[in-house]
């Protein structure tokens, strides 16, 4: 590539950086904020993007909002785990059910909601047992060193 033509492409870049950064005041502020507590900014380094990334305030359905009102289309939806979307209404309201009744949303402890839905999970895909971890990489090594 020509230096005329690197020269066009840096100027592009640099403006639209400038632009970014007009239009995204507040995920600027609170990256500046937060950048002296989290490494680089972020705990995910995959989501970074220069000059900083939008920040998140809400999310529902397949749309997030950041801290400067844009409403964005979140293609990614949590790594593709969020099959329903950001904050589905079912899962809020079967949420709030649970809590209501004293169930809690995490004790340590066992409770018949995990076999039951060890049971759902089993019936529907075939399988023949099952373990909840919080990670794939935690269910991988459990199963190595057991």
């Amino acid at each position: 590539m020509s230096s005329a033509a690197e020269g066009r492409i840096d100027r592009f870049r640099r403006g639209l950086e400038r632009e970014y950064e007009r239009r995204f005041p507040a995920s600027r502020a609170h990256f500046e904020r937060s950048a002296g507590h989290l490494l680089d900014g972020t705990c995910h380094a995959i989501r970074w993007n220069e000059p900083f990334m939008p920040v998140v305030r809400k999310a529902a359905g397949a749309e997030v909002e950041d801290l400067d009102g844009h409403r964005i289309i979140d293609y990614w939806q949590g790594h593709f785990a969020n099959i329903l979307g950001h904050n589905p209404p079912l899962i809020g309201a079967t949420l709030a059910e649970a809590l209501q009744g004293g169930r809690g949303l995490q004790s340590g402890m066992l409770h018949e909601i995990e076999a039951e839905a060890a049971e759902l999970i089993c019936g529907c895909t075939g399988t023949e047992t099952l373990r909840f971890t919080t990670s794939g990489a935690l269910g991988t090594l459990w199963r190595r060193f057991t």
